[in-house]
């Protein structure tokens, strides 16, 4: 739990460290290292939803939509980045990375695939959402992935 003593200075600088976990998760599944990735991500997920952090719980949860991606899961890759395009408080550049990965799936899903992970995409608020990508167990990459095909939204 983040201190309640000198929010004014705490709150800042935990986001912060929240912003340079985002970067510091792509960077890692830029190494295709996905399971440190998710860990990554994870840790910026958990700490944006104690701050009550909209923005970057919505960053963190695209960066495991990529990691889901890569790691050929591209169902809950389209639920996650279907959840951050629907969320008004979205950031413009994560909506356009969103909407990018988007667009890579829906060539590799069937429509009944697609509309099946909009339907979970909506079914949930996001702190629901947020808590059961947390209590997941375990990551479901393994070593494996060493070498995933890449959806990411590189140029």
């Amino acid at each position: 739990m983040i201190p309640a003593w000198g929010q004014g200075r705490v709150q800042p600088a935990c986001r912060g460290v929240g912003r340079a976990l985002t970067y510091l998760g792509e960077a890692t599944a830029a190494a295709h290292d996905l399971p440190e990735a998710r860990r990554i991500f994870h840790d910026a997920l958990r700490l944006a939803m104690e701050l009550q952090a909209t923005p970057l719980a919505l960053d963190a949860l695209m960066g495991l939509a990529h990691v889901h991606a890569e790691a050929g899961g591209p169902e809950q890759a389209m639920e996650l980045s279907m959840r951050v395009l629907e969320h008004p408080a979205g950031t413009q550049d994560c909506k356009d990375r969103a909407g990018r990965l988007r667009a890579r799936l829906e060539t590799r899903l069937a429509a009944q695939q697609i509309q099946a992970a909009l339907s979970r995409a909506q079914a949930k608020a996001l702190d629901a959402r947020a808590a059961e990508v947390l209590a997941a167990p375990g990551s479901p990459l393994g070593e494996d992935d060493s070498h995933p095909q890449s959806v990411r939204d590189s140029p």
